[in-house]
């Protein structure tokens, strides 16, 4: 996560708030966008989506994959 500039706290409120889907083998995706005022490879952008694919296990949630978009 830390690659991607993700904090934990983000990948938990995508998960609690944000819209999900179901996607291939018993995985979901949760889906949030957040404002976000910073520099991006150069270029300065307002939001971040993140996007986390996670399986259902015993009761709670257990990340695969964390992608992020800025724009």
């Amino acid at each position: 996560m830390q690659e991607r500039k993700v904090s934990r706290r983000e990948v938990e409120l995508c998960i609690e708030s944000g819209s999900r889907r179901r996607v291939g083998q018993s995985r979901t995706r949760f889906r949030r966008v957040f404002p976000n005022k910073a520099t991006f490879r150069g270029r300065k952008v307002r939001n971040k989506r993140v996007e986390v694919l996670a399986v259902r296990i015993d009761g709670g949630w257990r990340v695969v994959t964390v992608l992020v978009n800025y724009f």
